[in-house]
């Protein structure tokens, strides 16, 4: 049976969640703060800044292409000029819009899982990047779509400051 509404932490699947919590810090900045109560655990110094929280957004780019996962993005990086951003992804879109590329790798051996992780950084990120766009067909077109999506966002983050 198809459902018609009810009340969001019911009806919405997480990533839907996590973009309308999102959506909501983009228009009323400083809202995770107070809706997690981080604001009563700042310094009684009313001079000093409120410290950054950390937001770990898990799906957000589920079911999301195109100019909405650039979109996407942007907006994540917006927020993470006043908060600490984990975006667990799989959106080349969404990722070539961070500061930092952490690729985790989890593999099963026996009945032990191992993890790995990798910081990527320029020719690696960029790697990575195409990978996640296309696995390993076109990997030089792959390539140059990953370059723009990179130059797209710090071309952004240069106009907003």
């Amino acid at each position: 049976p198809i459902r018609r509404g009810g009340p969001l932490q019911e009806v919405a699947s997480s990533g839907e969640k996590a973009r309308v919590l999102l959506a909501i810090e983009c228009a009323i900045p400083g809202y995770i703060r107070v809706a997690t109560g981080a604001d009563s655990k700042v310094s009684p110094v009313a001079l000093l800044p409120p410290r950054p929280i950390t937001v770990v957004y898990d799906e957000i780019d589920a079911h999301v292409g195109g100019r909405a996962a650039v979109a996407l993005g942007h907006m994540l990086a917006d927020q993470s000029t006043t908060n600490q951003i984990v975006a667990i992804t799989h959106s080349p879109a969404v990722a070539a819009s961070a500061d930092a590329h952490i690729v985790v790798h989890k593999t099963l051996s026996g009945d032990k899982s191992l993890v790995e992780v990798d910081s990527k950084t320029d020719a690696g990120r960029r790697k990575e990047l195409a990978r996640m766009a296309s696995g390993d067909i076109a990997a030089e077109e792959a390539e140059r779509f990953a370059e723009a999506l990179i130059q797209n966002g710090m071309e952004r983050r240069r106009k907003e400051h």
